[in-house]
């Protein structure tokens, strides 16, 4: 009875361990954005009474595309930041969403593979990938000074398909280590309860629960191997 009872145990944490890293991996990823970011620095702007920035990219987007023929991104602050670095990195991952939305289009990724770019993509961004040109603005509030950035990105094909065919190579990298751990963590299980069935026999039932703990705790491990991935 009490080996039944850690069988069970070991099989319930195993897979309460697999729900939980899938879930983490899910909160991971861009979720798709309800509608525009809403831009903090235009309502601090008009809170304090700032005039509007002389960036034509900021005080006139549509012109500015139409000037500057390419493929421009705008990353904005969706609400006040404590501090200009936490600013910056705001304005980049809203930026980041369109990246990574582009990037799956080329790449066409699947399952797991979508989490691994959006990963990939936000890290990139936010390291300072595509970036063309920014504007962070502090303003003081009667509750204290915040601040508000936003960012130029320049998503051109002759920037953006270097990083598009660098993360085409790292996925196959990792389909392939994928595959070889799936494939490592079969075996291991098979053989785990091929060597159960064997024993047992040998020993007429005496080991019985013992052989199925051990048995179990491995294919509770390939399980997280599997469901959980690299």
């Amino acid at each position: 009875m009490v080996f039944r009872t850690l069988l069970i145990l070991t099989l319930v944490f195993g897979i309460a361990a697999v729900l939980h890293q899938q879930f983490t991996d899910r909160a991971a990823a861009f979720s798709p954005p309800a509608g525009p970011t809403p831009d903090a620095a235009a309502a601090l702007r008009s809170l304090s009474g700032v005039a509007r920035p002389s960036k034509p990219w900021i005080d006139d987007f549509a012109g500015f595309s139409a000037s500057h023929p390419g493929r421009w991104i705008v990353g904005r602050c969706a609400r006040p930041c404590l501090s200009q670095p936490e600013a910056e990195q705001s304005a980049r991952s809203d930026a980041a969403r369109a990246v990574y939305a582009i990037a799956r289009d080329q790449i066409g990724p699947g399952g797991g593979d979508e989490q691994w770019l959006a990963r990939r993509v936000l890290a990139d961004v936010r390291s300072g990938a595509l970036a063309n040109d920014a504007l962070a603005e502090r303003f003081d509030r009667p509750y204290g000074t915040v601040w508000a950035e936003t960012v130029l990105l320049d998503a051109s094909p002759a920037r953006l398909d270097g990083l598009v065919d660098g993360y085409r190579s790292e996925l196959r990298t990792r389909r392939a280590r994928i595959r070889a751990v799936e494939f490592g963590a079969g075996v291991l299980t098979i053989s785990a309860w091929i060597a159960y069935l064997l024993l047992d026999m040998m020993s007429r039932g005496y080991f019985t629960w013992r052989l199925r703990l051990i048995a179990g705790t491995i294919t509770v491990a390939a399980l997280l191997v599997l469901l959980g991935g690299p």
